[in-house]
């Protein structure tokens, strides 16, 4: 399911599914990603994937231009 984050009902929906364990905030990787046309190379799935295998959730924010 992909979640908008910017709509406020999403936001909460996904707020209560992450955050639902207080322990779970000690496994949290927030990782910021850039590119000017909003591309995603392999190396990034590749990073994000290897952070989500040692156990951390992660949340993924991106921004292009």
């Amino acid at each position: 399911m992909e979640i908008d984050v910017r709509n406020y009902q999403d936001f909460k929906l996904w707020e209560s599914s992450v955050f639902s364990k207080k322990e779970m905030l000690n496994d949290i990787c927030i990782f910021s990603h850039y590119h000017p046309q909003g591309k995603v190379y392999q190396y990034v799935y590749d990073m994000l994937q290897e952070i989500n295998r040692c156990g951390f959730k992660v949340i993924f924010i991106t921004k292009k231009k």
